[in-house]
């Protein structure tokens, strides 16, 4: 009997290891085949999660068209739900305390030309909000000081 315990015990240990190595539940993919590390538990600024993301070999995620947005907000969806903030890899330079200015993509240097803003954004709050996130799917200007998830490609 007890060598019935062992075999069973070392099956399920088996078990979990297995499932427990074949994926990171944070890692989502999208429905174009995106692959994106979602961190919804720990909330840091902007620059901690650029950091983060390059500490994982990523970059925080650029969203550079129609598909690359539904593709990754799909990947929001599917891991936790519609709601929720994310800070993504686009920020406006600091150059400009305007409410119209460019914002640039951080790995890359070049100007965000898609988006997707919430109603009335980016409207730069008392001249602070410098980086952008999803929010509620959407893209919301923010203080990049301020602390929310984060998403990495």
């Amino acid at each position: 009997m007890n060598f019935f315990k062992v075999i069973v015990l070392f099956f399920c240990g088996l078990a979990v290891l297995s499932k427990s190595a074949h994926a990171d539940p944070k890692f989502q993919r999208g429905i174009y085949g995106g692959g994106y590390y979602i961190e919804s538990t720990s909330k840091i600024n902007w620059f901690q999660a650029s950091h983060e993301c390059a500490r994982k070999g990523r970059k925080l995620v650029e969203v550079q068209n129609n598909s690359k947005h539904l593709d990754v907000t799909n990947a929001l969806r599917s891991y936790i739900g519609s709601r929720g903030i994310f800070w993504i890899g686009a920020n406006d330079e600091y150059k400009s305390s305007s409410k119209n200015r460019p914002f640039y993509w951080s790995s890359s240097g070049d100007r965000v030309i898609y988006t997707h803003w919430m109603w009335d954004e980016p409207n730069n709050h008392k001249g602070k909000q410098h980086c952008i996130t999803i929010d509620s799917l959407e893209w919301n200007d923010k203080d990049c000081t301020e602390n929310y998830g984060f998403i990495c490609e």
